[in-house]
């Protein structure tokens, strides 16, 4: 038996090529609550009398079969009931950490093998086994779904009780932090607005957006030396992988929505933590990643030169931010349109006579500091709104909320990032721009572009299965 792929063959390839995808590796599991849905245990305990499962002897074994349905019900309704889900079912496989993800979850290989064999003797579920290392794939076959539907389970019900405060250990791996020092970082906040989100509508053009697309989660580094964090940034809804043009298409509760932007937020920041405010001069806030050598009108060159931006401030040398960069163009393939004699080194020279003020910025490390600036005033403006019970989508250094908040939005906005910046600047209102919403004819799109971020966040491949991302 071969499983359709959820993609086009050449996409598919392509993807895998590049290691951004690993078909073998099941989806995180973790987001799910499988101990407090009575629908769930209900359809558990009638799915082994009806087809005369082996008896629920053990809390194991319901817990098993529980993350198996909600997997698999989960895999086939986002791909269409394309999609298989893949997982090793040998005595250790399921508790592999190198492997796959059934290990946070505890779930046992070989009661989880019993369970899938019996669910295909009864023809819920088809099974192409694994070799040599390869996962066993699964996929469940319409009859499951219809008795899943029969018991209201649905995937708009799945819901999501997450650690919303997550810190990278010694191994690379993000694991939840220690509810104190959590609470210094939002915890509060983040678990009111994952509720809110949770109880709020939020489509894309006419498509909703599920339960656990919604939980945000805050991510962190540490650093070993110091045993001090950085970073911070807002990571998990599934709007952060929509292209920005479809965001303009997202309602909240059947309201149209505005984004709000900061402005090259990491300049600014630097800027006046260097005492100079960047707002005095329009055309150097507003054309922060201009250089002569690009026309940075064109998306993609633009993004290049914001790359090389955080690579100078990231390296250690000018010579290592310019083979950062050289490595972007050449996997990117960008010197088919990169002018003629501009290179990575040309690039990185311009942003250094344009920047003169932060020469003590570049090459020292500056975005460890610079993104927990940004990181908190997300956090800042999510706890203004999650106190007064309105959903507000965090998008890193932007947001979207209804229409009617959006002069407020635009306050909170600028007075959280004067505060963090620690400066009080002359044209604040500079500081952030409302996004134009243009091209409406994209909105029938916005299905499109909604599955295209669920296939990446489904099948994303991770150092270790531990991590956040992509569910």
């Amino acid at each position: 038996m071969v499983f359709k792929p959820s993609m086009p063959p050449s996409t598919l390839a392509i993807l895998l090529k590049h290691k951004w995808i690993d078909e073998e590796l099941s989806r995180s599991l973790y987001k799910h609550n499988y101990k407090e849905s009575e629908e769930l245990n209900l359809a558990v305990k009638n799915l082994v009398r009806e087809y005369s499962l082996k008896e629920l002897t053990n809390n194991r074994r319901t817990y098993a079969i529980k993350v198996l349905l909600i997997d698999l019900l989960v895999r086939y309704k986002l791909t269409n009931g394309e999609g298989s889900i893949g997982i090793f079912l040998s005595r250790t496989g399921a508790g592999n950490t190198k492997r796959e993800q059934y290990h946070l979850l505890k779930v046992n290989g070989s009661i989880l093998g019993e369970i899938v064999n019996e669910l295909q003797n009864h023809e819920l579920l088809e099974k192409q086994k694994g070799f040599l290392g390869h996962s066993t794939k699964l996929r469940a076959k319409p009859k499951l779904i219809t008795f899943l539907k029969e018991h209201h389970i649905s995937i708009d019900k799945i819901g999501a009780k997450v650690w919303p405060i997550r810190i990278e250990n010694q191994y690379g791996w993000y694991e939840d932090m220690d509810e104190e020092k959590a609470k210094g970082y939002g915890l509060e906040t983040l678990n009111k607005m994952n509720t809110l989100l949770a109880a709020s509508s939020i489509q894309i053009g006419s498509n909703n957006i599920y339960i656990f697309e919604k939980r945000l989660v805050r991510l962190f580094k540490s650093e070993a030396e110091t045993a001090t964090e950085h970073y911070g940034r807002i990571h998990g809804p599934i709007w952060q992988s929509v292209k920005r043009e479809y965001r303009q298409f997202i309602r909240i509760n059947g309201d149209n929505t505005v984004e709000y932007d900061i402005c090259s937020a990491f300049p600014a920041l630097a800027y006046a933590q260097s005492g100079w405010d960047v707002t005095k001069s329009a055309e150097q806030k507003r054309k922060a990643y201009d250089v002569n050598c690009l026309d940075t009108k064109i998306k993609k060159l633009r993004d290049l030169v914001k790359l090389a931006f955080l690579c100078m401030l990231n390296g250690e040398s000018q010579d290592s931010a310019v083979k950062a960069i050289a490595r972007e163009i050449s996997k990117k393939r960008l010197k088919y349109i990169l002018p003629e004699g501009v290179k990575a080194r040309t690039i990185v020279e311009e942003l250094e006579n344009k920047h003169k003020n932060l020469q003590d910025w570049f090459y020292n490390c500056a975005w460890k500091e610079l993104s927990m600036l940004e990181s908190n005033v997300c956090v800042d403006v999510i706890s203004h709104f999650a106190n007064k019970n309105i959903p507000v989508l965090p998008v890193h250094d932007s947001f979207v909320i209804q229409e009617q908040y959006g002069d407020e939005l635009k306050k909170v906005l600028i007075k959280s990032f004067e505060k963090e910046a620690n400066y009080e600047f002359k044209f604040p209102e500079l500081l952030v721009e409302r996004k134009k919403k243009e091209n409406s004819y994209l909105e029938e799109y916005a299905k499109d572009a909604l599955d295209l971020a669920r296939l990446f966040k489904e099948t994303y491949k991770n150092k270790n299965k531990n991590k956040l991302f992509k569910t």
